[in-house]
């Protein structure tokens, strides 16, 4: 298991935008557990608890296209939001939810419990699944939690600062925060077996060494570590898929 610290930050320049380290780590992430995904007959979604969305159905389409990057994923799952839990703010996560649609197969929302306490929800976790072509993990309450986390693997997750939307992703939302991206190498032995990789290959095939320079030359904008604390093929980060699951879904 590998942790990555990533500060965020954005450049701006002009009238230009280039993605934050967040946004270019994910684009990577996404774009190698395709590839692996592919080469080895499993397919890829993603599991979403976005805090706040993008507003307007441009910039949602425009994030969604460059995160996802003309890769192959099957479904998205929209977990609760800040912004588009209300009715009178249902355009805004569908804003999202057609976004990401265009890009994969289909986007969804399971049903969340709404009481109080839960029509908004601030945490900000983005889960990246794969599961064999002979499964069919579905998703739509509590009911469905038990099969779909048989069916599904978890090799990289984020959990920090950022909302899913574009002005966090592109726009220079700086506000000294940071993510952890973890990326599970037992887990990507699964998919891609019989390849001579080491742990720290398998990290750097993510986080690669261009991507953790920072505007900031006092201390890089990535760091990552191995955790040692860990047992092996503990799927750690199922687990926290599955307690965020348990404690949203009704």
């Amino acid at each position: 298991m590998y942790i990555n610290y990533i500060q965020k930050y954005t450049t701006v320049t002009g009238s230009g935008q280039t993605p934050s380290l967040l946004a270019q780590s994910l684009q990577q992430s996404i774009t190698k557990i395709c590839q692996m995904a592919g080469n080895n007959y499993y397919k890829v979604g993603l599991v979403i608890s976005p805090g706040y969305l993008s507003t307007t159905s441009q910039t949602a389409d425009k994030l969604a296209k460059a995160i996802i990057n003309n890769q192959k994923i099957a479904h998205c799952w929209i977990l609760g939001t800040m912004n588009g839990g209300f009715l009178r703010k249902k355009k805004i996560l569908n804003f999202t939810l057609r976004a990401l649609s265009s890009t994969p197969k289909s986007a969804t929302q399971p049903r969340l419990k709404t009481s109080f306490g839960f029509s908004r929800d601030h945490r900000k976790m983005f889960f990246i699944v794969c599961w064999r072509p002979q499964s069919n993990p579905t998703l739509r309450n509590k009911k469905d939690i038990s099969g779909f986390m048989k069916d599904i693997y978890v090799p990289i997750a984020t959990i920090g600062s950022s909302n899913f939307s574009k002005s966090t992703y592109f726009m220079g939302n700086d506000h000294n925060e940071a993510d952890i991206l973890w990326v599970d190498d037992d887990v990507l032995k699964k998919i891609n077996p019989g390849k001579n990789m080491n742990d720290k290959k398998f990290n750097s095939a993510i986080i690669s060494s261009d991507d953790s320079q920072s505007p900031n030359n006092d201390f890089p904008g990535i760091v990552s570590a191995q955790v040692y604390s860990l047992p092996q093929n503990s799927n750690y980060l199922k687990l926290i898929l599955k307690e965020t699951l348990d404690s949203v879904l009704i």
